[in-house]
């Protein structure tokens, strides 16, 4: 979900706002060396995913982040848990569902038995404020406006899996699944996640860190954060000390 509440707290789910803060968070932590990403998720919504797509890949360019799937990392979770330095997955788990989905129904043929007969009034600047309604059939235009939708956000998808996972769009769109989720053994074949273990096997995994860079590549780094953040805290001004004393 986009933004967490008492349902989320009630029921254990996760919400791209608060993931976005606890990342922030750890990363200008001094006392977090890596950061683990825990995912057992079927997916979300696609509002809000991208941004915490990008907070993951921003994130491990200053420290390491890991992934470890504890069941299912599908559609959105995939997309999020795709930016990690490394995906770690259970060996009952699955990954994938890559893609985007939607449903429009249809109740007019069962209200107009029920003597129902809905009117839709819009403003003359709106005409298309009813799209989609479940209470009409889907005009075609509408649905082709929708299918265009839903094809741009799924081009977004799989560039940005592709970018996290080193592939090109079109490995993605032909061996990571094609929508449908795949077995450990067959996403770590595809290239879908890195290794196949318990999350003691993601905790002992050292992907390349910020310290392994070059100095210069590791600078250029610190100045723009340091450009976002003129006044830059306690966190990096400790980071740029130790990189002037290498």
């Amino acid at each position: 979900m986009k933004r967490g509440s008492f349902l989320s707290d009630l029921f254990g789910f996760a919400s791209y706002d608060r993931i976005r803060s606890a990342l922030a968070l750890a990363v200008v932590d001094r006392s977090v060396d890596k950061i683990v990403l825990f995912v057992d998720s079927p997916g979300g919504v696609v509002t809000g995913c991208e941004e915490t797509a990008a907070a993951i890949a921003s994130a491990k360019r200053t420290k390491p982040v890991v992934a470890y799937c504890d069941g299912l990392v599908a559609s959105a979770a995939y997309w999020i848990a795709s930016q990690a330095d490394s995906i770690t997955i259970t060996p009952s788990g699955a990954a994938g569902s890559i893609g985007v989905i939607s449903l429009h129904m249809d109740f007019s043929e069962a209200m107009k038995q029920a003597g129902v007969k809905p009117t839709f009034l819009t403003s003359k600047v709106s005409p298309r404020k009813a799209d989609l309604n479940p209470y009409q059939p889907l005009d075609p235009e509408a649905k082709k406006r929708a299918q265009a939708d839903i094809d741009a956000i799924a081009r977004k998808f799989v560039a940005t899996v592709a970018r996290g996972r080193d592939v090109s769009s079109s490995i993605v769109a032909e061996r990571f699944g094609q929508g449908d989720c795949l077995l450990a053994d067959a996403a770590k074949a595809a290239g879908m996640v890195d290794q196949i273990g318990s999350v003691e096997t993601a905790l002992s995994t050292s992907p390349p860190t910020a310290s392994g860079r070059s100095s210069a590549a590791f600078r250029s780094i610190l100045a723009e954060e340091r450009a976002k953040n003129p006044a830059p805290g306690d966190h990096y001004r400790a980071i740029l000390d130790a990189e002037a004393r290498r």
